[in-house]
């Protein structure tokens, strides 16, 4: 019996080469990547998640593993979702308080499975230089205040300096 393998072949190689696309595409990412199964075993984390963590922590619970918590986070969005559904929220990481603005999707798989996968963008800077603005600007507002009402003293005192000086 021979059979033509010559389809299959192509569609394996079709299979690798979009693997190693979105693998490398995922390895490549600045932002911590992480996937997690329904169970909360983290199934893959992209070197940025592993550097933030400090280990590969495939395997293990996320939530235990990523921020030290023996139950799920309580921002974690392990709901219902249809294809195609995004979820996005601000975090700060309980171990040392650096902020994260979360990307939460679904996987979904053949078997009716679904697995989760997690983008976490560190906006620490961004909101320390946020905060840094707003204090300049308040101090601003407030500079602009006591010029102002340093003005509106300073107008009534000169007339009255002048009437004084009138006098003598």
């Amino acid at each position: 019996v021979i059979r033509d393998m010559t389809e299959r072949k192509r569609t394996e190689e079709i299979l690798r080469e979009s693997e190693e696309k979105y693998r490398s595409m995922m390895e490549a990412m600045g932002d911590a990547v992480y996937i997690c199964s329904p169970d909360f075993r983290i199934q893959y984390m992209n070197p940025s998640m592993i550097q933030m963590v400090g280990r590969d922590a495939t395997g293990e619970f996320c939530h235990k593993a990523l921020f030290d918590k023996d139950e799920p986070c309580p921002w974690c969005l392990f709901v219902q979702f249809q294809p195609g559904d995004i979820s996005e929220t601000e975090i700060i990481d309980p171990k040392d308080n650096r902020s994260y603005h979360v990307t939460h999707s679904p996987i979904f798989h053949q078997n009716d499975s679904i697995s989760h996968m997690f983008i976490l963008k560190d906006t620490t800077l961004t909101k320390q230089l946020q905060n840094q603005l707003l204090r300049s600007e308040r101090l601003s507002a407030t500079g602009q205040l006591a010029a102002t009402i340093a003005h509106e003293i300073n107008s009534p005192l000169q007339g009255i300096a002048s009437l004084l000086n009138s006098i003598e």
